[in-house]
């Protein structure tokens, strides 16, 4: 199927807050996303961003999402072994902690129009991310 032109914009911002995911990583330090304990991710301005997470533990998880530019964090109750989701705000970055082994993704939806990315804390093997202006 061809791309359209609205298909391609939300794809394009999916695609920016990649990439502002990976030059907001840095906001916790090196340890703590290297164990799982935080994450961070950008928020594209796209249509309808929705964080969903995903639970493997028998046991119930909070994860506590900080919006990095200041703002009100959201408290996310997982379920024992189940998804939960969270309707975030457009274009903003937000750290996420507690999310050691949490399975999470953004989704945008509108008429016509989807998009999403996975967000993950970086692995003991990744390399720096280096950004140049």
């Amino acid at each position: 199927m061809p791309e359209n032109k609205q298909t391609g914009r939300v794809a394009e911002a999916a695609r920016d807050a990649a990439d502002e995911t990976a030059r907001t990583a840095r906001v916790a330090t090196d340890e703590e996303l290297k164990t799982g304990q935080q994450a961070a991710s950008a928020v594209a301005d796209a249509p309808a961003p929705v964080l969903v997470a995903v639970n493997p533990e028998n046991a119930e998880r909070v994860l506590l999402l900080e919006p990095i530019g200041g703002g009100e964090p959201i408290t996310l109750v997982l379920p024992p072994a189940r998804a939960a989701s969270v309707a975030l705000e457009r274009d903003t970055a937000y750290r996420v902690t507690d999310a050691e082994g949490v399975r999470i993704g953004v989704t945008f939806a509108a008429t016509g129009r989807l998009a999403g990315y996975t967000v993950r804390s970086p692995r003991e093997a990744d390399g720096a991310i280096v950004v140049r202006p």
